[in-house]
Order: structure tokens, then sequence, then C-alpha cells
């Protein structure tokens, strides 16, 4: 991916440069190198964007509102229990964790490297319903799962008299 990156703005460098050193008159290509670099711009944007949220984001999750309770179900594969901690702190969930990868591999080797290895931490505000001294959590098979019981509110039904 850095490859890519490197590409693309060495090309879009070289557009400017090009656009820029020409000595003829060139508004016949301005357009079209202002649209490109319109193109270029977003494809840097766009891929810099997947890459900022492919890591802002880890572990991934997948939340459940139900009717009595909320289930966090978080993406923690290749990381050991062990290697986990979850806090709870003014009604914000903290994951935190460690995945390692047992045989380290040289970067230069790979053809794409998405598994995300090393340190990470996961924030996420709850909505003040949750009743955090029951909050549970499970691990099995890389999948940490957090139920969160929501506070029981009765339905009130009131008739109204119309003036």
């Amino acid at each position: 991916m850095a490859r890519l990156l490197k590409l693309l703005v060495s090309s879009l460098a070289l557009a400017t440069a090009l656009n820029a050193t020409m000595f003829f008159d060139n508004s016949q290509y301005d357009e079209d190198f202002v649209k490109m670099q319109q193109l270029m711009s977003k494809l840097t944007n766009n891929f810099m964007s997947d890459m900022s949220s492919a890591i802002g984001s880890y572990p991934k999750v997948n939340i459940q509102e139900k009717q009595d309770k909320y289930i966090l179900t978080f993406n923690v594969a290749g990381v050991a229990k062990k290697d986990l901690k979850l806090s709870l702190k003014d009604n914000v969930l903290i994951l935190e964790g460690k995945s390692n990868s047992e045989n380290e591999t040289k970067k230069d080797s790979f053809i794409r490297h998405e598994i995300y290895m090393g340190e990470f931490r996961r924030v996420i505000q709850l909505p003040n319903d949750v009743i955090v001294d029951k909050m549970s959590s499970k691990y099995k098979d890389g999948i940490l799962t957090v139920t969160i019981p929501k506070v029981h509110k009765k339905s009130t039904y009131k008739v109204l008299k119309i003036d």
C-alpha cells in the first residue's frame, strides 16, 4: 500500500510539474490537468481515510440493542485472553490489548499486509440507560462478547384531558 501511495503522490507531483513548466499555450490542457489533479486528490484522500479507519477502529465491533440489553461483539482473532483488558469509566467502555505474531516475517516479503499486529485500544461511549454493575463479558475463539443490561423503564399510560 505504501508503494501505491508513493506512486500516486509521484504522479500528482509530475503532473503538476509538467503543467507548470510547459512553455507553450496549454490552455487546452489546463482543464484536463485540473480534472486529473481532482481525481488524484480524491483517490489519495479515499486511500488515506480507508487506512486510518482500518487502523483507528481495531478491533471491529458489532453492537446490538435488544429490549433489555446491549450486546457488543468484538472480533479479536489472534489475541489471547490474557492480552485483553476491558475497563469502564464514566460510561465509556475501553478495550485494550496486544496482538502478537508468533513467527515474525520481514515486511518486504509480503505481497499484501492487512492483519494488524501490535497494541490497540477501542473506546466506545455507552448510552445512559445501562446498568454497568451487571455488565458481563465472555471470550471464546477470538470473539469477545460484552453484555450490558439496560435500565428497565416502565411505560406509563395517562389519559390527558383536552381543554
